[in-house]
């Protein structure tokens, strides 16, 4: 009885630290690019990863990731969750459009923009949680997101494009809050 309560204890101890220090593995096989200036990557695609959580990590070949690229996980329909780091900084354009199983997402602090369609036609997506780094949300970017109830939007969004909540027939609550 006691081995047994040590390596619960074990067990128990290494799960804390190593979701405690971000310690937590990333998905492998997804496909990155390096940007322009060679300081950082983009996530350009879902590659040869078969995850239906998908957890992008902060680093690349010893680089940041920064952007989450236009198109990244295009109708990646098996996709159901995505944990995106606090290193990312860019949602392109289109990047989950199409997810149809993605049914929640938390965008981190250090998201500057979601692109133009990045969650269009996620039709399971009930729950969205901006961080509070979000300055823009581009045209179309929630549209078609039929399970889609309610939304915080917080005061740092400085710009929301046009239809970026159309067709959301279940959304029936926007909320601008301060510090989200």
């Amino acid at each position: 009885m006691k081995k047994l309560v040590i390596i619960l204890f074990i067990v128990i101890f290494n799960l804390f630290v190593l979701t405690s220090c971000n310690i937590i593995s990333h998905s492998k096989g997804l496909e990155f690019e390096l940007s322009e200036d060679e300081t950082y990557y983009i996530l350009k695609g879902i590659g040869e990863c078969t995850d239906e959580k998908i957890v992008i990590p902060k680093k690349h070949n010893g680089l940041p990731v920064r952007e989450i690229g236009s198109n990244a996980f295009y109708y990646s329909s098996s996709l159901k969750s995505i944990v995106i780091p606090n290193s990312v900084t860019t949602i392109g354009h289109e990047a989950f459009c199409g997810c149809s199983s993605l049914s929640n997402i938390k965008i981190s602090n250090s998201v500057k923009s979601i692109g133009r369609g990045a969650f269009e036609c996620c039709y399971a997506l009930t729950s969205v949680t901006i961080g509070k780094g979000v300055t823009s949300i581009g045209n179309f970017a929630f549209a078609w997101c039929d399970s889609l109830t309610s939304i915080n939007i917080p005061d740092s969004v400085t710009s929301i494009g046009d239809d970026a909540f159309s067709y959301c027939y279940s959304l029936t609550s926007i909320y601008y809050v301060g510090n989200a």
